[in-house]
Protein backbone atom coordinates (compact mmCIF):
# COMPACT_ATOMS: atom_id res chain seq x y z
CA UNK A 1 0.00 0.00 0.00
CA UNK A 2 1.15 3.64 -1.17
CA UNK A 3 1.76 6.07 1.60
CA UNK A 4 -0.71 8.49 -0.13
CA UNK A 5 -3.56 5.60 0.00
CA UNK A 6 -2.48 4.97 3.70
CA UNK A 7 -3.24 8.58 4.67
CA UNK A 8 -6.74 8.87 2.70
CA UNK A 9 -7.65 5.57 5.55
CA UNK A 10 -9.78 6.22 8.21
CA UNK A 11 -7.78 7.42 11.25
CA UNK A 12 -8.71 4.96 14.20
CA UNK A 13 -10.03 6.87 17.43
CA UNK A 14 -7.52 6.41 20.29
CA UNK A 15 -8.69 4.37 22.86
CA UNK A 16 -10.60 5.92 25.96
CA UNK A 17 -8.80 5.73 29.40
CA UNK A 18 -9.57 2.95 31.45
CA UNK A 19 -11.89 4.66 34.48
CA UNK A 20 -9.70 3.64 37.06
CA UNK A 21 -6.83 6.69 35.14
CA UNK A 22 -9.71 9.26 34.81
CA UNK A 23 -9.59 11.83 36.82
CA UNK A 24 -12.36 11.65 38.66
CA UNK A 25 -14.31 14.35 41.12
CA UNK A 26 -13.46 15.12 44.24
CA UNK A 27 -15.76 13.60 46.57
CA UNK A 28 -17.68 16.28 48.84
CA UNK A 29 -15.91 17.06 52.21
CA UNK A 30 -18.16 18.62 54.83
CA UNK A 31 -16.08 18.37 57.75
CA UNK A 32 -13.17 19.56 55.60
CA UNK A 33 -15.54 22.82 54.54
CA UNK A 34 -16.43 23.57 57.83
CA UNK A 35 -13.32 23.51 59.07
CA UNK A 36 -11.11 25.50 56.43
CA UNK A 37 -14.28 28.44 56.84
CA UNK A 38 -13.48 28.02 60.77
CA UNK A 39 -9.59 28.43 60.09
CA UNK A 40 -9.25 31.16 57.84
CA UNK A 41 -10.25 34.05 59.36
CA UNK A 42 -8.23 36.41 56.67
CA UNK A 43 -11.03 34.57 53.73
CA UNK A 44 -14.04 35.64 56.43
CA UNK A 45 -16.82 37.87 54.29
CA UNK A 46 -16.67 41.33 55.99
CA UNK A 47 -19.67 44.17 56.50
CA UNK A 48 -18.69 47.58 58.21
CA UNK A 49 -19.53 47.52 62.21
CA UNK A 50 -20.34 43.88 62.45
CA UNK A 51 -18.38 41.23 63.53
CA UNK A 52 -18.71 37.69 61.39
CA UNK A 53 -20.13 34.68 63.54
CA UNK A 54 -16.92 32.65 63.91
CA UNK A 55 -14.87 36.15 65.24
CA UNK A 56 -17.90 36.18 67.90
CA UNK A 57 -18.00 32.74 68.55
CA UNK A 58 -14.39 32.60 69.71
CA UNK A 59 -14.52 35.88 71.73
CA UNK A 60 -17.25 34.78 73.97
CA UNK A 61 -15.66 30.99 74.13
CA UNK A 62 -12.20 32.55 75.32
CA UNK A 63 -14.13 35.23 77.83
CA UNK A 64 -15.54 32.09 79.41
CA UNK A 65 -13.56 28.93 79.25
CA UNK A 66 -9.86 29.17 80.32
CA UNK A 67 -8.98 26.17 78.12
CA UNK A 68 -10.32 27.16 75.17
CA UNK A 69 -8.83 25.39 71.93
CA UNK A 70 -10.04 27.76 68.56
CA UNK A 71 -11.33 23.96 67.38
CA UNK A 72 -14.51 24.33 69.14
CA UNK A 73 -17.01 25.77 66.31
CA UNK A 74 -15.82 22.93 63.76
CA UNK A 75 -15.35 20.02 65.58
CA UNK A 76 -18.23 17.38 65.07
CA UNK A 77 -19.47 15.35 68.20
CA UNK A 78 -17.28 12.93 68.48
CA UNK A 79 -18.38 9.22 68.42
CA UNK A 80 -17.15 6.56 70.15
CA UNK A 81 -16.62 3.48 68.14
CA UNK A 82 -16.10 -0.46 69.55
CA UNK A 83 -15.01 -3.56 67.84
CA UNK A 84 -15.78 -6.98 69.14
CA UNK A 85 -12.79 -9.35 68.94
CA UNK A 86 -14.98 -11.61 65.60
CA UNK A 87 -15.49 -8.58 63.68
CA UNK A 88 -11.80 -7.98 64.06
CA UNK A 89 -10.31 -11.15 62.82
CA UNK A 90 -13.34 -10.76 60.25
CA UNK A 91 -11.41 -6.99 59.71
CA UNK A 92 -8.55 -8.12 59.57
CA UNK A 93 -8.41 -11.43 57.33
CA UNK A 94 -6.24 -13.20 59.91
CA UNK A 95 -3.45 -11.25 59.25
CA UNK A 96 -1.01 -10.36 62.14
CA UNK A 97 -0.07 -6.83 61.11
CA UNK A 98 -3.34 -5.66 60.27
CA UNK A 99 -4.94 -6.53 63.42
CA UNK A 100 -2.26 -5.29 65.02
CA UNK A 101 -2.64 -1.62 63.20
CA UNK A 102 -6.62 -1.43 63.52
CA UNK A 103 -5.79 -2.60 67.51
CA UNK A 104 -3.54 0.65 67.63
CA UNK A 105 -6.21 2.57 65.77
CA UNK A 106 -9.05 1.65 67.67
CA UNK A 107 -6.50 2.60 70.87
CA UNK A 108 -5.67 6.08 69.82
CA UNK A 109 -9.56 6.98 69.02
CA UNK A 110 -10.73 5.60 73.03
CA UNK A 111 -7.73 7.75 74.51
CA UNK A 112 -8.99 10.90 72.21
CA UNK A 113 -12.59 10.43 73.00
CA UNK A 114 -12.65 12.87 76.31
CA UNK A 115 -10.52 15.22 75.00
CA UNK A 116 -13.10 15.76 72.15
CA UNK A 117 -16.22 15.14 73.68
CA UNK A 118 -14.64 18.18 76.00
CA UNK A 119 -13.78 20.30 73.09
CA UNK A 120 -17.55 19.68 71.14
CA UNK A 121 -19.30 20.21 74.77
CA UNK A 122 -17.59 23.57 75.31
CA UNK A 123 -18.32 24.96 71.87
CA UNK A 124 -21.63 23.51 71.98
CA UNK A 125 -22.25 25.62 75.75
CA UNK A 126 -20.97 28.59 73.92
CA UNK A 127 -23.44 27.64 70.49
CA UNK A 128 -26.82 27.98 72.99
CA UNK A 129 -25.66 31.31 74.66
CA UNK A 130 -25.12 32.94 71.45
CA UNK A 131 -28.52 31.86 70.54
CA UNK A 132 -29.86 32.57 73.78
CA UNK A 133 -28.57 36.69 73.68
CA UNK A 134 -29.52 36.77 70.13
CA UNK A 135 -32.93 35.60 70.84
CA UNK A 136 -33.38 37.91 73.51
CA UNK A 137 -31.80 41.18 71.72
CA UNK A 138 -28.71 41.50 73.95
CA UNK A 139 -27.07 39.95 70.64
CA UNK A 140 -27.66 41.75 67.43
CA UNK A 141 -27.58 39.55 64.11
CA UNK A 142 -27.90 40.54 60.63
CA UNK A 143 -28.05 38.70 57.05
CA UNK A 144 -25.90 39.46 54.11
CA UNK A 145 -26.29 37.71 51.04
CA UNK A 146 -23.22 35.40 50.24
CA UNK A 147 -22.12 37.87 47.30
CA UNK A 148 -22.43 40.73 48.87
CA UNK A 149 -24.85 43.86 49.97
CA UNK A 150 -26.48 45.18 52.75
CA UNK A 151 -27.21 43.78 55.89
CA UNK A 152 -30.66 42.69 56.62
CA UNK A 153 -31.36 42.64 60.67
CA UNK A 154 -32.52 39.25 61.63
CA UNK A 155 -35.22 38.86 63.86
CA UNK A 156 -35.04 37.58 67.67
CA UNK A 157 -37.67 34.80 66.79
CA UNK A 158 -35.91 33.48 64.41
CA UNK A 159 -32.94 32.38 66.92
CA UNK A 160 -35.22 30.56 68.83
CA UNK A 161 -34.61 26.99 67.92
CA UNK A 162 -32.93 23.85 68.69
CA UNK A 163 -31.65 23.35 65.03
CA UNK A 164 -28.34 25.59 65.72
CA UNK A 165 -25.47 22.94 64.74
CA UNK A 166 -25.66 23.38 61.04
CA UNK A 167 -26.33 26.96 61.59
CA UNK A 168 -23.29 27.78 63.01
CA UNK A 169 -21.18 25.26 61.25
CA UNK A 170 -21.64 27.11 57.81
CA UNK A 171 -22.47 30.41 59.29
CA UNK A 172 -25.60 30.64 57.34
CA UNK A 173 -29.21 31.02 57.31
CA UNK A 174 -32.58 31.57 55.09
CA UNK A 175 -34.76 34.66 56.06
CA UNK A 176 -37.48 32.66 53.98
CA UNK A 177 -37.02 29.48 55.22
CA UNK A 178 -35.07 30.13 58.31
CA UNK A 179 -35.15 26.27 60.23
CA UNK A 180 -34.16 24.56 56.85
CA UNK A 181 -30.47 23.77 56.70
CA UNK A 182 -30.71 23.43 53.20
CA UNK A 183 -33.06 26.17 52.24
CA UNK A 184 -32.74 28.63 49.20
CA UNK A 185 -31.42 32.11 50.02
CA UNK A 186 -28.60 31.36 52.26
CA UNK A 187 -26.47 34.37 53.35
CA UNK A 188 -23.63 35.04 56.16
CA UNK A 189 -24.68 35.78 59.91
CA UNK A 190 -22.90 38.53 61.31
CA UNK A 191 -23.35 40.20 64.58
CA UNK A 192 -23.68 43.92 65.64
CA UNK A 193 -19.82 44.81 66.89
CA UNK A 194 -21.56 47.21 69.54
CA UNK A 195 -23.48 44.40 71.04
CA UNK A 196 -20.53 42.35 71.38
CA UNK A 197 -18.91 45.02 73.14
CA UNK A 198 -21.66 45.36 75.24
CA UNK A 199 -21.52 41.56 75.95
CA UNK A 200 -17.86 41.36 76.62
CA UNK A 201 -17.55 44.96 78.60
CA UNK A 202 -16.62 44.27 81.89
CA UNK A 203 -15.38 40.45 81.09
CA UNK A 204 -11.66 39.40 80.72
CA UNK A 205 -10.14 40.89 77.56
CA UNK A 206 -10.56 39.55 74.28
CA UNK A 207 -7.98 40.47 71.65
CA UNK A 208 -8.79 41.28 68.21
CA UNK A 209 -12.21 42.76 69.11
CA UNK A 210 -12.79 46.36 68.21
CA UNK A 211 -16.16 48.24 67.72
CA UNK A 212 -15.75 49.64 64.06
CA UNK A 213 -17.93 52.72 63.17
CA UNK A 214 -21.83 52.31 63.55
CA UNK A 215 -22.79 50.97 60.28
CA UNK A 216 -25.42 53.21 58.20
CA UNK A 217 -28.69 52.00 58.83
CA UNK A 218 -30.09 54.58 61.43
CA UNK A 219 -32.68 52.44 62.80
CA UNK A 220 -29.81 49.22 63.62
CA UNK A 221 -30.05 48.11 66.90
CA UNK A 222 -27.96 49.29 69.93
CA UNK A 223 -30.10 48.38 72.47
CA UNK A 224 -29.00 46.88 76.25
CA UNK A 225 -31.32 47.28 79.04
CA UNK A 226 -29.00 50.04 80.30
CA UNK A 227 -29.52 51.67 76.59
CA UNK A 228 -33.47 52.00 77.80
CA UNK A 229 -32.66 53.96 80.64
CA UNK A 230 -34.11 57.84 80.23
CA UNK A 231 -31.57 60.69 81.24
CA UNK A 232 -32.16 62.10 84.65
CA UNK A 233 -32.83 65.67 84.62
CA UNK A 234 -34.23 68.39 87.19
CA UNK A 235 -37.50 68.66 85.95
CA UNK A 236 -37.95 64.08 85.17
CA UNK A 237 -38.21 62.37 88.13
CA UNK A 238 -36.92 59.12 87.51
CA UNK A 239 -39.10 56.96 85.75
CA UNK A 240 -40.68 53.92 87.82
CA UNK A 241 -40.56 50.34 86.63
CA UNK A 242 -43.60 49.03 85.52
CA UNK A 243 -45.01 45.52 85.31
CA UNK A 244 -48.47 46.29 84.52
CA UNK A 245 -49.12 44.54 80.85
CA UNK A 246 -52.34 46.38 80.15
CA UNK A 247 -50.44 49.89 80.23
CA UNK A 248 -47.63 48.51 78.29
CA UNK A 249 -50.10 46.92 75.21
CA UNK A 250 -51.23 50.56 74.97
CA UNK A 251 -48.10 52.16 73.82
CA UNK A 252 -47.43 49.22 71.81
CA UNK A 253 -50.20 49.97 70.53
CA UNK A 254 -49.39 53.77 69.99
CA UNK A 255 -46.51 53.08 68.46
CA UNK A 256 -47.75 50.73 65.54
CA UNK A 257 -50.81 52.74 65.23
CA UNK A 258 -48.56 55.95 64.64
CA UNK A 259 -46.20 53.70 62.49
CA UNK A 260 -48.78 53.16 60.44
CA UNK A 261 -50.18 56.64 59.96
CA UNK A 262 -47.46 57.65 59.15
CA UNK A 263 -46.42 55.86 56.68
CA UNK A 264 -42.91 55.40 58.86
CA UNK A 265 -41.33 51.84 58.35
CA UNK A 266 -42.25 49.65 61.63
CA UNK A 267 -40.27 48.71 64.34
CA UNK A 268 -39.07 45.78 65.15
CA UNK A 269 -38.90 43.77 68.37
CA UNK A 270 -35.61 44.99 68.97
CA UNK A 271 -36.21 48.74 67.95
CA UNK A 272 -39.93 48.77 69.64
CA UNK A 273 -38.60 48.99 73.62
CA UNK A 274 -36.87 52.45 72.62
CA UNK A 275 -40.59 53.85 71.60
CA UNK A 276 -42.78 52.52 73.95
CA UNK A 277 -40.46 53.88 77.10
CA UNK A 278 -40.45 57.54 75.42
CA UNK A 279 -44.30 57.02 75.50
CA UNK A 280 -43.67 55.35 78.90
CA UNK A 281 -41.99 58.48 80.44
CA UNK A 282 -44.36 60.79 79.78
CA UNK A 283 -46.19 58.83 82.77
CA UNK A 284 -42.97 58.76 84.75
CA UNK A 285 -42.97 55.03 83.91
CA UNK A 286 -40.65 52.68 81.86
CA UNK A 287 -40.42 49.07 81.36
CA UNK A 288 -37.51 46.78 80.49
CA UNK A 289 -36.56 45.47 76.84
CA UNK A 290 -37.49 41.84 78.13
CA UNK A 291 -40.94 42.68 78.97
CA UNK A 292 -41.84 45.09 76.00
CA UNK A 293 -40.34 42.09 73.66
CA UNK A 294 -42.36 39.37 75.03
CA UNK A 295 -45.64 41.84 75.22
CA UNK A 296 -44.68 42.83 71.29
CA UNK A 297 -44.90 38.81 70.33
CA UNK A 298 -48.65 38.62 70.71
CA UNK A 299 -50.52 37.72 67.80
CA UNK A 300 -52.51 40.93 67.91
CA UNK A 301 -49.24 43.04 66.39
CA UNK A 302 -48.63 40.92 63.66
CA UNK A 303 -50.38 42.88 60.86
CA UNK A 304 -48.01 45.66 61.81
CA UNK A 305 -44.84 43.70 61.70
CA UNK A 306 -42.72 43.15 58.58
CA UNK A 307 -41.98 40.37 57.14
CA UNK A 308 -38.63 38.37 57.88
CA UNK A 309 -36.49 39.42 54.88
CA UNK A 310 -38.75 42.06 53.63
CA UNK A 311 -37.69 45.55 52.65
CA UNK A 312 -39.54 49.00 53.99
CA UNK A 313 -38.31 50.66 50.43
CA UNK A 314 -41.79 52.31 50.33
CA UNK A 315 -41.91 53.33 53.68
CA UNK A 316 -40.06 56.40 55.26
CA UNK A 317 -37.24 55.50 57.81
CA UNK A 318 -38.39 54.98 61.60
CA UNK A 319 -36.23 57.53 62.35
CA UNK A 320 -38.83 60.05 61.24
CA UNK A 321 -41.81 58.57 63.47
CA UNK A 322 -42.80 61.45 65.44
CA UNK A 323 -44.45 60.25 69.10
CA UNK A 324 -45.16 63.72 70.46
Amino acid sequence: MSNQESDLRPKRKPMARLLGHRDMPTPPDPIGEVRRLWTTPDEWPSCPGYKFLPAVFEALGRQRFTNWTGAEGWIPRPVLRTMSEERLRQVSGGRADIELSTRASFSRQQANYPTQLATFQRGETVRKEIAHLCASGRLVTAWRAVHGGAPTPIQPELWITEVLTERFATCKMSLSQPFRSSASGQGWIFVFSESLETRLRGGSTVSGITAPAPPPIPEQLRISDQATELEKTPDRPTPKMTRKANVVHSKIAIVYAQAQKQGVKPPNVNELPVYVNRLLASDGQKATVDFIRNLAADPRYAPHKLRPGSHATALRPLSELDLS
